[in-house]
């Protein structure tokens, strides 16, 4: 499985009071949890996972192969501050990419076109260039921090060879623009990694979403909940586009705070024009 190795955090503080969520039943998944308790899992939770901001490095054990990445210490709250520091989610997403592709047959991935957005300093996305061997994989976010994923792309080339999916680019894409990528859209796996936050307009990942996107992609989401507005204005505005499936409360994962969702997400029918 995964082990984490990092610069030695300061420890949190100790009787951490446990968290309990009773998540109300409904069929909108912008409004599935009561909203008080999403505000206090959030203070319990965020308060004490704040130890990777200070790092310059982090090392991720993936079966068996230890990716080794550069990061900033965060010291603000810009595309460049936010997107070149850990954090807790992508690290989420590549345990639970492992448990996902444990379940598929030997050869499942080759052939497959898998783009990351958002991949800020490519935890997630060098994951799958380890998880999903003979894939197409492509790693994309801002022109300002795409410098950073290919430094650690290339390094960790360097290291592990052959362990990293042959075909993995990193590439510019920013949200609410016509993209311009190498293959061109559709996928068939879209990674969507912490990328809903309360100080950027989640309406432009929406619609890159819908650009990139057909009947046949499976989107991979996952969302740590930061604001309650944040969080509701994006699945209101999703849900018109998209069905969504919380894998995190249909099975527990161990590694999985209870303020980090997991979701399996495709395009409605209805999204579609009907073919001429």
């Amino acid at each position: 499985f995964f082990s984490v190795l990092m610069a030695t955090p300061p420890p949190p503080p100790a009787n951490l009071p446990p968290i309990v969520i009773k998540p109300q039943k409904s069929n909108s998944v912008s409004m599935a949890k009561p909203q008080s308790a999403l505000v206090a899992r959030a203070q319990n939770s965020l308060s004490w996972r704040t130890s990777k901001a200070a790092l310059r490095s982090f090392s991720l054990e993936v079966r068996g192969h230890e990716l080794i990445l550069e990061c900033k210490p965060q010291t603000g709250e810009s595309e460049m501050a936010t997107g070149s520091t850990i954090w807790d989610c992508a690290v989420v997403t590549a345990k639970y990419l492992q448990e996902y592709c444990d379940e598929k047959p030997d050869g499942y991935w080759n052939g497959k076109t898998v783009l990351e957005v958002g991949s800020g300093t490519g935890v997630a996305g060098l994951a799958c260039g380890i998880l999903f061997t003979g894939s197409t994989l492509i790693l994309t976010d801002m022109p300002v921090l795409t410098p950073l994923i290919q430094r650690n792309v290339t390094s960790n080339r360097e290291r592990l060879g052959s362990a990293l999916t042959e075909n993995l680019s990193v590439q510019d894409f920013t949200w609410g623009t016509t993209p311009e990528l190498n293959p061109p859209p559709p996928y068939d796996y879209i990674i969507v990694s912490d990328c809903v936050w309360p100080k950027i307009d989640n309406s432009l990942l929406v619609h890159s979403l819908r650009d990139i996107t057909d009947l046949n992609t499976n989107i991979i989401l996952v969302f740590e909940f930061r604001h309650i507005s944040c969080r509701k204005t994006f699945f209101e505005l999703a849900e018109q586009y998209f069905d969504f499936d919380c894998i995190s409360e249909k099975k527990v994962f161990e590694y999985c705070p209870e303020d980090i969702e997991i979701y399996h997400i495709k395009r409605k029918p209805s999204d579609f024009p009907l073919s001429k």
